[in-house]
């Protein structure tokens, strides 16, 4: 397996995953043409350096995906934080150790980047991640909101 930066044609196969996941929360749809929206998005993450759009590929099929971004604070210190999202493995592949080899790539980049911890959120319904998560070493340390601007 090779876990490597995202490229275009990546982009039908992550959104696939995510749209035919039984535990996510639906938010895309697996549709023959994708919208032009997922290009320009995929463009901007490429170009900057602090984002990190990833796949896990096994004999040229993508079996996992994540988004790792580094940002910058002022506070903690002027330390940076590493923002993992996205992160999933195709329903079929689960349970063979393919979302521990991409939780520990972002692990080791986050470090890599001088990053002193890494956030993720994951939803509520989201039982098998969240054990997934703290079998990792995550810990359940806050209560996320949110506000739907559109």
């Amino acid at each position: 397996m090779e876990i490597r930066r995202a490229k275009k044609e990546d982009i039908k196969p992550i959104i696939a995953m995510w749209a035919t996941d039984k535990n996510s929360i639906r938010l895309e749809k697996n549709e023959p043409e994708l919208s032009p929206n997922y290009l320009e998005a995929f463009n901007t993450i490429s170009e900057d350096a602090n984002q990190y759009l990833m796949v896990i590929e096994d004999n040229g099929e993508v079996v996992g995906s994540l988004h790792l971004s580094i940002i910058q604070y002022l506070f903690r210190h002027a330390r940076k934080v590493a923002l993992l999202e996205a992160v999933i493995v195709k329903e079929v592949r689960r349970g063979h150790g393919i979302g521990e080899q991409l939780i520990q790539w972002a692990v080791a980049k986050s470090k890599e980047r001088g990053a002193c911890l890494i956030e993720l959120t994951s939803n509520k319904n989201r039982d098998k991640a969240h054990s997934f998560y703290k079998k990792l070493g995550f810990a359940q340390s806050h209560e996320g909101f949110k506000l739907k601007l559109t």
